[in-house]
């Protein structure tokens, strides 16, 4: 009795980790550097989209081969771009762009599926 409890418990816990398994694959451009990286687990994948430097340039998620999730887009030093938010292919929330060359930026705000609710600009990123 002990040896077959002993055997469900190692299948059960074989099992967990196989169906929450995440694969990663990953691109390269001609120069050898990660072009991108993805990653993933189920339906889910995380793309990660680098600048030649290797600094991050994007990262965003899919659910199958739907935007899904938060999207940020990132400028050569790290500076947040973009943020926006999707829920299964349909834009969802506030989306904030920030201008390249101010501290100014614009707020979107889509408060029902692709239809956009209100624009908002701002003087500071931490307004």
């Amino acid at each position: 009795m002990r040896l077959k409890s002993i055997t469900f418990i190692l299948f059960f816990l074989g099992f967990c980790v196989i169906s929450n398994a995440q694969t990663t694959q990953t691109t390269y451009s001609e120069t050898g550097k990660v072009q991108a990286t993805y990653y993933s687990s189920g339906e889910i994948t995380e793309r990660v989209i680098y600048f030649e430097s290797g600094a991050i340039s994007e990262i965003a998620t899919f659910k199958g081969s739907l935007p899904h999730g938060i999207w940020n887009y990132y400028d050569q030093n790290g500076k947040v771009l973009k943020t926006s938010i999707y829920n299964e292919g349909e834009k969802l929330g506030v989306w904030k762009v920030w201008s390249d060359f101010k501290n100014d930026f614009i707020e979107i705000d889509y408060s029902r599926s692709d239809r956009l609710a209100s624009v908002g600009q701002y003087k500071s990123r931490f307004e």
